[in-house]
Order: C-alpha cells, then sequence, then structure tokens
C-alpha cells in the first residue's frame, strides 16, 4: 500500500474501505489541527494585546 493502487475487482472490500477511512480521516484531523492552531493564534494576540495595556 504505497498510496498509488487504485481498487480493482480483486481488491476486498475491506482494504477499499480502510483506504477510503484513512482520507477520510486525514481530512478530518487537518480541519481539528487547523481549529487548533487559529484558537491558539487567537489565545496568544488577546494574552499579547492585554498585556499591552
Amino acid at each position: 500500500m504505497n498510496g498509488y493502487e487504485h481498487p480493482t475487482r480483486d481488491t476486498p472490500t475491506h482494504a477499499v474501505y480502510r483506504m477510503s477511512w484513512v482520507a477520510y480521516a486525514n481530512v478530518i484531523m487537518t480541519a481539528i489541527f487547523l481549529v487548533a492552531v487559529s484558537l491558539g493564534i487567537g489565545s496568544w494576540a488577546t494574552r499579547n494585546a492585554h498585556q499591552d495595556r
């Protein structure tokens, strides 16, 4: 499994399901990571703004 194989009639259903699940999980993890980064930047910016006063 190096990411270049395409599902064929020989590919078991569970293998196709696992490949699609991994791609789906990657999208979810990327979204969670982006949300966490934006929240971290937001809290850091507000903390700096409070220190400046």
